[in-house]
């Protein structure tokens, strides 16, 4: 683990020797991870964006994304239910990536992005329980629920370290 420093340029260029030293290169394990996020709107929006390409006015082409274009209905639902909870778990995955190249580390490569799989539940449960505590503080007021996020931003790390910890414990 490195030392604690709060010079900005000595950070700073440790921080990019670390990222050069990283293997696979952090910027190709960040684009595979934007690719595995990012495609499964193209996949859920794409009958929405070809009817919007075949309007034949502005107003039209306006009418069809204000409206959604189509309705998925349940099985739609469904799937970017499936989406929403496999792009949260690569998201831990990178996020075990970063943390590890960080840290100068082997960093177990492309397949790091997958390894919360690994413990589905345990990271499902943290994701969950955070979504739920933010929109509660969130009820009663904005700011709350300002605070709720950054107090639970550290929760998948501390899971990373952490192994041993469950959601919850991690969350308090």
């Amino acid at each position: 683990m490195m030392p604690y420093t709060t010079d900005r340029v000595e950070l700073k260029l440790r921080a990019k020797d670390a990222m050069k030293k990283a293997a696979p290169n952090i910027f190709l394990v960040a684009f595979v991870c934007l690719l595995l996020t990012n495609a499964p709107t193209f996949v859920t929006e794409g009958p929405t964006l070809r009817l919007m390409l075949k309007a034949d006015s502005l107003e039209e082409m306006m009418y069809i994304y204000e409206n959604g274009g189509v309705s998925g209905g349940f099985l739609l639902s469904l799937a970017t239910l499936a989406m929403s909870i496999f792009l949260n778990l690569v998201t831990c995955g990178w996020q075990l990536y970063a943390l590890r190249a960080s840290r100068e580390e082997e960093t177990g490569g492309l397949e790091t992005l997958f390894a919360c799989f690994q413990q589905f539940w345990r990271f499902l449960s943290a994701i969950l329980l955070m979504g739920l505590f933010t929109a509660l503080w969130t009820m009663l007021f904005i700011i709350p629920g300002i605070v709720a996020i950054y107090a639970y931003s550290q929760t998948i790390y501390i899971m990373l370290d952490h192994p041993e910890l469950s959601a919850m414990e991690a969350i308090a």
